[in-house]
């Protein structure tokens, strides 16, 4: 001690030194004190500072799989698509804006490129890697203003007055371009016309769009076009392919409202990018919302149905909640009078559909954007939603952002290995592995986590141990109405002293027989082999259950 004190003295600051070097000194020793705190919370304690990872599994065009950890998964999913796949093979993040140079404007951050001029008369190219397509409009002078204006905003480009009373429209989507050509009032012209320019093969097809081919292989296609007028009133047109000149005529447009639109587009058809089908929704907006019959006006209800996702968790993963975004990242409410809601189906090969809700049946829907719990099991490695748009209130439409699925997986691997040292319930085993003494090769925050409301006493729910210790000093039992069961492939240990209690637990026992008339029973048990009471006697103990009095 004398030692340590003679070297306290030795190595302190001096008595007569600054007060600043006092305060360096002790500033020193506090800073010492605290990164030594940390290194040895770090070492000692390293769940406390470490947050739970997940780690990306797989990824699609418009979904995200994570996973959280052993056993569970959370897939996001977007209903528009969100990255692309480059040269490379690497997935990237899709942007639609459109970069500008002197009078070219093109896009950048997409699996297509489409690039084309400020002026109105040039040629639009859309090209799919080596393959391409140029479409350029034909304007006479007739039918045309002195001057079209362009205006570039984000990922859309407006040409004011590109033939007479009509404007046109150009909107790059993640699927491809959106063309519109807006009569503003009569006197505009009644037809238009394009050249074509392309080493793909273009054909009109049977339904009356446009497929653009790679020998056998179509590459984008072109929706037959329709107009809409100022009301809603929707007409559809042809198009009229002669050689390399592509015309839509006019019908005759007695009675319509202006202004009038007319939508001539290309899409492409890349397999990744095939999000879904929908009816009166409008997925070319960010968030997705009810389709617009008329301008301001939507319609009533709509739904949107997604393509197959891999969500990742093998075929035995079950769904255990659904959570979604409406308007934005981490909104979840809806204007008024409004409401969306979704059904899942899910399966093990990839072929059969049927959309139920949480408890398993068609006629219930998760309702709940902050999360749903699924009640029932719904489980399969694929999975589709379909969501269920509505509006009491047409002025008003519900948004659509994301939704999450939780996932967790249930199936024939294990769930790892038990210690019991504690009184513990084997639904708190099953649900958390880390609860009333449990300890698991997973550590803290990695078991099931499947929560009290979502427990299933069904073989598929049942937890399946690679070995389970039950000490002297634990207890494995149930609670009431629950029966005990679990699986071990392994070896179970149950150390002198321990125990595996089910006296009184699985169910209620038969209540106690009544004093009365010959005749006369008592109560009965709940549980299979439930007593039935005597006359004049007490009544039989209930399956599993204590006796009657």
């Amino acid at each position: 001690m004398a030692n340590k004190i003679g070297w306290f003295n030795n190595h302190r600051v001096p008595k007569h030194g600054s007060k600043s070097t006092n305060r360096l000194a002790l500033g020193s020793f506090s800073l010492i004190l605290i990164i030594g705190l940390v290194l040895a919370t770090v070492y000692y304690f390293p769940n406390l500072l470490s947050p739970r990872k997940r780690v990306l599994t797989s990824k699609t065009a418009n979904s995200a799989t994570y996973k959280v950890d052993e056993k569970q998964y959370a897939t996001k999913i977007y209903p528009q698509a969100k990255w692309y796949k480059d040269s490379s093979g690497k997935w990237q993040d899709i942007d639609t804006s459109l970069e500008v140079e002197g009078n070219k404007i093109s896009t950048k951050g997409l699996p297509f490129s489409v690039s084309f001029s400020k002026q109105a008369d040039k040629p639009l190219t859309f090209a799919l890697g080596k393959d391409s397509i140029s479409f350029s409009p034909v304007i006479l002078k007739s039918a045309s203003n002195e001057e079209s204006r362009a205006i570039v905003s984000k990922d859309k480009v407006t040409y004011y007055d590109i033939y007479k009373n009509t404007n046109l429209e150009r909107v790059i989507t993640p699927q491809g371009l959106k063309q519109s050509l807006v009569l503003t009032k009569p006197g505009h012209p009644e037809s238009f016309s394009e050249k074509i320019l392309s080493d793909m093969t273009v054909k009109k097809v049977g339904d009356g769009s446009l497929a653009y081919y790679e020998g056998s292989k179509v590459l984008a296609t072109s929706p037959k076009p329709h107009l809409v007028d100022a009301k809603g009133k929707k007409i559809m047109l042809s198009y009229a392919l002669s050689r390399d000149k592509l015309t839509i005529a006019l019908p005759s447009l007695k009675g319509l409202s202006y202004p009038i639109t007319i939508d001539p587009s290309i899409f492409h058809t890349l397999p990744d990018f095939q999000t879904g089908t929908s009816t009166n929704v409008d997925t070319s907006t960010s968030p997705v919302r009810l389709a617009e019959q008329s301008p301001g006006v939507y319609y009533s209800s709509g739904t949107l149905e997604s393509s197959s996702i891999d969500v990742g968790a093998g075929d035995s993963a079950r769904i255990t909640s659904v959570a979604w975004e409406t308007s934005g990242v981490g909104q979840t409410t809806q204007p008024a009078n409004t409401e969306l809601k979704f059904q899942i189906a899910a399966n093990n090969d990839n072929a059969t559909w049927n959309h139920i809700g949480p408890d398993g049946t068609a006629g219930t829907y998760f309702t709940q954007a902050t999360g749903h719990k699924a009640t029932a099991e719904i489980k399969g490695r694929y999975i589709r939603y379909k969501a269920y748009f509505s509006t009491t209130d047409t002025g008003l439409t519900p948004f659509f952002n994301s939704l999450t699925l939780t996932t967790i997986d249930i199936g024939s691997g294990s769930d790892g290995s038990a210690t019991v040292s504690g009184t513990v319930n084997i639904v708190n085993l099953y649900e958390d592995d880390n609860v009333l003494g449990v300890t698991t090769s997973r550590g803290v925050d990695k078991g099931l986590n499947m929560g009290p409301n979502t427990y299933l006493a069904a073989s598929s729910a049942v937890p399946n141990f690679d070995s389970l210790t039950v000490t002297d000093t634990g207890v494995l039992t149930t609670s009431s109405k629950v029966k005990l069961e679990l699986k071990v492939s392994g070896v179970l240990t149950v150390a002198t002293g321990g125990k595996i209690d089910v006296s009184g637990k699985g169910y209620v026992g038969g209540i106690a027989g009544v004093r009365g008339i010959g005749g006369r029973f008592g109560g009965r048990g709940e549980g299979p082999g439930g007593g039935t009471g005597s006359a004049w006697g007490g009544g039989g103990g209930g399956g599993y259950g204590g006796a009657g009095g």
